[in-house]
């Protein structure tokens, strides 16, 4: 029965069939003897490293040419702007309401607001080489403790440097709703001959220097005053003014 239990292993028997590696000192001088190794398990993959690119020296010299573009156009505007600057010293036009004309001023039966002003607005510049484009598309309004009494707007025109100009400007409301309380002090100031009032422009203008021309702004002014009364027909004079 020991026949029926034997195993044969081929692997063992051809490891044992291979030769054995000759001793050295069977070997003729000079001679080597290369045994081939086996490898057991799986081969480790290998990886693969791409070759490094070097930089395109092509791309960098148009980036740096557009970096000195951009310096060089910003050196070219700031130059003239910095000796306009301190040659000129610009600064902002002045703005003063000289005079404000009371052609109506009464409640209808209904207590609302019926105004009509006449305004004369002083503006100076006396910049050296600035001038300024005042747009057509502007709002003048005259307000009482934050309420509009009436609006209107003035003609675009262009004041040059060195220049003083009177703008005459019409303004009106009608139907105007003022509170109880709000008509009781406006009453009360009256009596006193000290009455608050707001004058605010909101005119888009353009600012002038040489050919150049800004883009255009928003100017705002807001001129506090205080009058003697609000009467139609009567002499209104302005007590203060900031």
């Amino acid at each position: 029965m020991m026949g029926d239990n034997m195993r044969i292993h081929p692997a063992a028997e051809h490891i044992k069939s291979l030769p054995l590696p000759p001793a050295a000192s069977a070997l003729p001088e000079g001679t080597y003897f290369f045994q081939p190794q086996h490898r057991r398990g799986n081969r480790k993959p290998g990886y693969y490293s791409p070759p490094h690119l070097r930089p395109n020296s092509g791309s960098c010299g148009f980036w740096c040419l557009g970096v000195l573009a951009v310096f060089l156009m910003l050196l070219i505007v700031a130059i003239p702007c910095a000796a306009f600057y301190f040659l000129d010293k610009p600064h902002v036009p002045r703005y003063d309401v000289e005079h404000i004309g009371v052609n109506q001023f009464f409640f209808d039966k209904d207590d609302s607001l019926i105004a009509e002003f006449n305004l004369t607005i002083r503006a100076v510049n006396s910049n050296k080489q600035m001038g300024v484009y005042y747009r057509k598309t502007n709002r003048v309004a005259v307000l009482y403790a934050g309420k509009e009494l009436c609006t209107g707007s003035f003609s675009a025109f262009y004041q040059g440097y060195h220049n003083t100009t009177n703008l005459k400007v019409g303004v009106a409301g009608s139907r105007v709703r003022i509170l109880q309380g709000l008509r009781s002090n406006l009453d009360a100031e009256q009596r006193k001959g000290k009455v608050p009032l707001v004058v605010a422009v909101d005119v888009p203008a353009k600012i002038k220097v040489g050919r150049w021309k800004s883009p255009e702004i928003v100017a705002r002014l807001r001129c506090r005053l205080t009058v003697n009364k609000l009467a139609a027909k009567e002499n209104v004079k302005i007590t203060d003014s900031k």
